[in-house]
């Protein structure tokens, strides 16, 4: 509930400031954010959102203070994830369409470091849902046209099981 009041209140203020030419809304000014992409951090001190121009951007909500992270991908960058604990930014790049024909990525950022920690190819366009586990540890994504499933430990990326022809959607249990 708190984090809705939160981001309602921290909506309302840009509107409001737009319209007026205020101060709050200038980190937003030179960035056009795609529809969906949009997330507070776990702590709701921070906001992520990606940018048509292959950019994840972490504002800071109280010092707007702005930390931008470049993508080297020819896809779209569909939607962004934290973790849990917010360590981590986990990004499903891709195409929405299974008939592309395209190589679609899962992508893990370092929001401390804010670098790529890890880069996993997906041959079917892209993710059909992603998630990490409760203690961080895990990632769990599924891939658009055969439902298979792949788990990888984190920070390392190392490959830890695969499960053929899954339903698509993937979330990890409260306990994991």
């Amino acid at each position: 509930m708190k984090k809705i009041l939160i981001f309602l209140f921290i909506f309302l203020q840009i509107v409001f400031s737009k319209a007026q030419g205020n101060e709050i809304a200038k980190p937003f000014n030179s960035y056009a954010i795609s529809g969906g992409s949009i997330i507070f951090s776990p702590d709701s001190k921070s906001i992520a959102c990606i940018s048509p121009n292959r950019k994840i951007l972490i504002l800071r909500v109280k010092t707007k203070r702005k930390k931008t992270i470049k993508i080297n991908v020819q896809t779209e960058l569909i939607n962004i994830k934290y973790s849990k604990d917010g360590r981590y930014l986990g990004l499903n790049c891709g195409v929405k369409s299974e008939m592309a024909g395209r190589i679609g990525r899962i992508i893990i950022i370092s929001t401390k470091k804010g670098k790529v920690i890890v880069y996993k190819k997906i041959n079917s366009g892209c993710a059909a849902g992603f998630d990490f586990s409760p203690n961080n540890n895990l990632f769990v994504y599924s891939t658009l046209s055969f439902g298979d499933i792949f788990i990888f430990s984190l920070p390392s990326g190392r490959n830890v099981n695969r499960f053929k022809n899954g339903i698509g959607l993937v979330k990890f249990s409260p306990n994991g």
